[in-house]
């Protein structure tokens, strides 16, 4: 027969266990609730950020221009791919030596970047970008100077 104190004391947990049970699932499903309505505010928020961010920079960045001069750069995002740079190359006229003298950067990279393989640096994308805003004029000069080196390297060779 069985122990009647073990019986009873098994009987009491599992029904602790039940009552226990049932007073804390109500909190669980208020307790997911709040998660998921703290991963909205949160995205809410970084959205929010993202969006005052932007214009805050540029303020930031007109406060630092001295008054009267305008960036070289342009403010936008530069984002330059292979076939961006094979069309601004084409357009200038500029052979892949040229443009990567004008950049600073080996012929091979510039090869590399059209074909996809590498994606130019921060740097050497915002030279890119000032190249491409260039007027006329002044990229026929450059074109010009960076022929003369170019012939001058490969007479020296």
């Amino acid at each position: 027969m069985p122990d009647v104190k073990q019986v009873l004391q098994d009987e009491i947990r599992r029904l602790a266990k039940k009552e226990v049970k049932q007073s804390v699932l109500p909190l669980v499903k208020t307790l997911g609730e709040l998660k998921r309505k703290i991963a909205q505010l949160e995205k809410a928020l970084n959205a929010s950020e993202k969006k005052n961010a932007a214009p805050a920079a540029e303020k930031t960045a007109a406060a630092a221009a001295p008054a009267g001069k305008e960036t070289l750069v342009p403010e936008k995002k530069n984002r330059f791919n292979g076939k961006r740079i094979v069309r601004l190359r084409k357009r200038l006229h500029l052979s892949q030596a040229e443009l990567a003298e004008m950049v600073g950067v080996n012929m091979f990279s510039v090869s590399h970047w059209e074909l996809g393989k590498n994606i130019p640096r921060q740097a050497q994308q915002e030279k890119l970008a000032l190249i491409s805003a260039m007027p006329r004029k002044e990229l026929r000069e450059k074109r010009n100077a960076v022929r003369a080196v170019l012939e001058q390297k490969k007479a020296a060779k």
